[in-house]
């Protein structure tokens, strides 16, 4: 069984608000590896920004990926993403009363789990790394 794992440093933030420090690591992290006849590719990717922005992104940028696979002669088992969204509320006091902020942006961490079949490992953790790029500069040219 053969893992790679390969990420760009720091993608940006797809347009949507500031940059996650925190995921400047190895953001996105993509793993592909064989499993009998199929390519596994696990991947994450950490964003600030805006939910709707983000999911249309994501559709499209999955829509996308389903083309290249087509074009490059594989077939997909499965691609699927999850988006985990978190939040943040301030709460202080001074005196008395509690001032509420809430946060203009959310974190987003996208997951995505993706089995193809008649394609190379390298390219098929390619097409998913793709997928996060084309998202991010279709983000960027869309001035979102």
């Amino acid at each position: 069984m053969k893992t790679v794992e390969k990420g760009r440093k720091n993608l940006g933030d797809w347009g949507l608000g500031p940059g996650n420090a925190a995921a400047a690591l190895e953001n996105p992290k993509v793993q592909v590896r064989c499993q009998d006849e199929a390519v596994v590719v696990s991947a994450a990717y950490t964003v600030r920004g805006d939910r709707n922005r983000l999911g249309r992104r994501l559709k499209t940028g999955m829509e996308e990926l389903a083309g290249k696979v087509a074009e490059a002669g594989g077939i997909i088992g499965h691609v699927k993403a999850a988006v985990d969204i978190l939040d943040t509320e301030l709460y202080s006091v001074t005196d008395r009363v509690v001032e509420q902020k809430k946060g203009e942006q959310s974190e987003m961490t996208v997951r995505v789990a993706a089995i193809f079949f008649l394609m190379e490992t390298e390219a098929a953790g390619q097409l998913v790394r793709e997928m996060f790029i084309y998202i991010e500069e279709t983000g960027q040219e869309a001035g979102q």
